[in-house]
């Protein structure tokens, strides 16, 4: 949901000189990137993939305890997200992803050519901590349930990673 209708923000508050757009996730860069060109043509349009969505979804696909409707869902989700990624990759100046295999996989698929990919990578770096780990007890998590490899990756610290901790 957007607070106000991004064609509407663009058109009254996009500036006039915009060098660079970096677009993130597929959804949004879909609905906002042809406006973008429209408005400011000289603008080089970025997509951020931030993951390559369609092959999540089609890694879900490979598990076993799926029910024929969560199944559905990803086959749909999948081909969604293929068609949404295809599309800004194929319309953007440059594409980010997080890792040579993403770039690899876009290339053998067809979607973009490995020189208009650059690897972005996500590093953050350590950060010196004010209590030593013997003092620590808590953990939090911050991410989007509703996103749902959010929720796979707080089942699998509950069940894998916390009891080794403990």
């Amino acid at each position: 949901n957007w607070p106000i209708p991004p064609e509407s923000f663009l058109r009254e508050q996009l500036p006039e000189e915009v060098p660079w757009c970096v677009l993130a996730r597929p959804d949004g860069a879909a609905r906002v990137l042809r406006l973008i060109r429209e408005l400011r043509p000289a603008s080089r349009v970025i997509f951020d993939t931030v993951d390559i969505a369609f092959e999540r979804w089609q890694s879900h696909l490979a598990r076993a305890d799926l029910s024929p409707s969560e199944r559905t869902d990803f086959e749909l989700l999948h081909r969604r997200y293929r068609g949404l990624e295809t599309y800004v990759a194929s319309l953007a100046d440059r594409v980010w992803v997080v890792t040579g295999e993403e770039r690899d996989t876009l290339a053998r698929l067809g979607i973009c050519p490995p020189e208009k990919v650059a690897v972005v990578p996500v590093v953050y770096p350590l950060m010196p901590t004010p209590a030593p780990w013997s003092e620590r007890r808590d953990l939090l998590f911050i991410g989007s349930f509703a996103h749902r490899p959010n929720i796979e990756a707080l089942e699998y610290a509950v069940a894998e990673i916390l009891p080794r901790l403990a």
